[in-house]
């Protein structure tokens, strides 16, 4: 039975707020943060992660009202506020029912592209994968950049999906992970649920399976 309350995108926005480092004209994403608006100046830590396969259709906020600069954003990245894409609005159901300040999505790929279909033929037609193995932030290429990414507490959830295809980068990511930080369960050692599937009611469905692990994990780190 699903019990949690599930908002709308046009109230969710008014709670919460994207700021994100794009780079390459913004064909490229290294993080988005996504925060309350109550407390987006303060210099908070990430409460989560949250890490997907490539950024969807995020981009900037032309009509922003908000002046980014202000944004406490890593190590001085440049950050602007972007507008939230279908997928962030399931991490912010996430956000509401674990009563998160702030989360940063990071991913796989870098690459900016709502198409699904096009990124994985661009990654595997192509056979380009490997370049993107190097690219990841979780290579070890780019251990500097994501130390400074990642604290070394927060829990992460992951929500790459089954897609098989992706596998070595998926491997690469869970080398840098500590497994007791991932608080959602896995389906095969490698592969998480997507957290947002076609099926809306699905969405809803992960969205709360992926509440009640993060309590369940909550609750162990204090017996730790």
């Amino acid at each position: 039975m699903l019990t949690s309350k599930f908002r709308k995108v046009e109230e969710l926005r008014e709670t919460y707020c994207v700021f994100a480092h794009f780079y390459n004209s913004e064909k490229n994403r290294l993080f988005a943060d996504i925060v309350r608006r109550d407390c987006w100046k303060e210099p908070i830590l990430p409460d989560a992660y949250v890490v997907m396969i490539n950024p969807g259709s995020c981009k900037k906020n032309a009509i922003s009202e908000i002046d980014a600069s202000m944004y406490p954003a890593p190590y001085s990245y440049q950050v602007i506020e972007a507008i939230s894409d279908p997928a962030m609005k399931c991490v912010m159901w996430l956000m509401d029912s674990c009563k998160l300040k702030k989360v940063r999505i990071l991913n796989l790929v870098d690459t900016v592209n709502p198409k699904y279909a096009a990124l994985t033929d661009e990654l595997f037609e192509k056979e380009i994968a490997n370049e993107y193995l190097a690219k990841s932030i979780f290579s070890d290429v780019n251990d500097e950049k994501y130390r400074e990414l990642v604290s070394d507490d927060a829990c992460f959830f992951i929500a790459w999906g089954l897609d098989r295809r992706f596998d070595l980068l998926k491997a690469q990511a869970l080398k840098k992970i500590a497994p007791e930080r991932i608080v959602n369960i896995s389906e095969d050692g490698i592969s998480y649920r997507y957290i947002k599937p076609m099926n809306y009611n699905r969405q809803k469905e992960i969205s709360q399976e992926y509440t009640e692990q993060y309590w369940k994990w909550v609750e162990k780190q204090k017996l730790r």
